[in-house]
């Protein structure tokens, strides 16, 4: 279903055609790209400590927080990845056994996430005007094999970033 253009759950609609109902945050095309203003993250109650202008594109067009509805994977750039990182890690210390996977530099895990990652916190993008993403375990982690999974954001690198539906990305 969600490959059918005329299904109606699974429509992003921008500009003169878009309906608004309740918050929105302002969108901006710039340079073929459609860039959103992310204030910060949240896990669970707590605030990461993110200066916000991590997220900013810069008057020469550099950085920034897209819209890419063709990625799977949300990367961040470092001032934002880190402390994610650092508070999954610590909320993971003693509940998970952690795993090296060669190649990534994301926090992995012996376990399932849907066994395991119960009661986890959601992580919540905080965009401009009040409006947040919510990403539960299924969106904030992916199985790599039947019993082993990571963080599905990764660091950035060469400032590109994208999420699934949102990221950011040097242009």
């Amino acid at each position: 279903m969600y490959m059918d253009p005329l299904y109606p759950h699974n429509q992003l609609i921008l500009g003169d055609g878009a309906k608004i109902e309740g918050v929105s945050t302002p969108v901006e095309f710039f340079n073929g790209l459609y860039f959103l203003t992310l204030d910060g993250i949240s896990v669970g109650d707590k605030q990461l400590d993110i200066d916000p202008q991590t997220f900013r594109r810069t008057a020469s067009g550099n950085g920034g927080v897209i819209i890419d509805s063709r990625a799977t994977l949300t990367y961040l750039a470092r001032g934002g990845f880190e402390p994610l990182r650092a508070e999954v890690q610590r909320l993971a210390d003693g509940l998970l056994q952690p795993v090296e996977m060669p190649g990534l530099k994301v926090p992995c895990y012996n376990g399932v996430i849907e066994r395991d990652l119960v009661g986890f916190p959601w992580v919540v993008f905080h965009f401009a005007g009040g409006v947040e993403l919510g990403l539960d375990t299924e969106s904030m982690f992916v199985e790599i094999t039947s019993n082993q999974f990571c963080m599905a954001v990764m660091p950035s690198e060469g400032g590109v970033e994208y999420y699934w539906s949102i990221g950011s990305a040097e242009v």
